[in-house]
């Protein structure tokens, strides 16, 4: 398995699972849910390999349009201008998409320490939170 942010493969999420736990410890307010820690932690490793698939297919897809059925296929010079265009453009979108559901996924440990949530309950909150300000952060702490 691809290794996470924390470290490698599942070991890494556990740890990181794991180290976010050990938050407990520093703060008595929050609450221990180790195993709600590893899942989170693993939801947000494969959300990382899918959108590294999704991109890898995304520019696959670019290729085959401006391949097999564009101006290689009547026998002409690959347009390369177009294609680097929409391979940018693709890139661009899917980086996009993924700021916003990686601060989601990031942001969801910490709801479940804080709410003593499940992992799909602080998922859910967790793409509910909405503009965040200071007032909400000092909510919460």
């Amino acid at each position: 398995m691809a290794g996470s942010a924390d470290g490698g493969g599942v070991g890494g999420d556990i740890g990181g699972g794991a180290g976010r736990w050990y938050c407990r410890r520093v703060d008595g307010r929050l609450h221990s849910q180790i195993g709600t820690l590893i899942v989170l932690q693993a939801v947000r490793v494969v959300a990382l390999l899918g959108s590294f698939a999704v991109w890898f297919w995304c520019v696959e897809g670019v290729a085959e349009c401006d391949g097999d059925r564009g101006p290689l296929a009547a026998g002409g010079d690959p347009n390369l201008v177009g294609y680097f265009s929409l391979v940018i453009v693709a890139t661009l979108g899917l980086f996009t998409l993924w700021a916003v559901v990686s601060w989601a996924l990031a942001i969801a440990p910490l709801l479940a320490m804080l709410r003593g949530l499940g992992a799909g309950g602080s998922l859910a909150a967790a793409f509910r939170v909405g503009p965040l300000n200071r007032s909400w952060w000092r909510s919460i702490w």
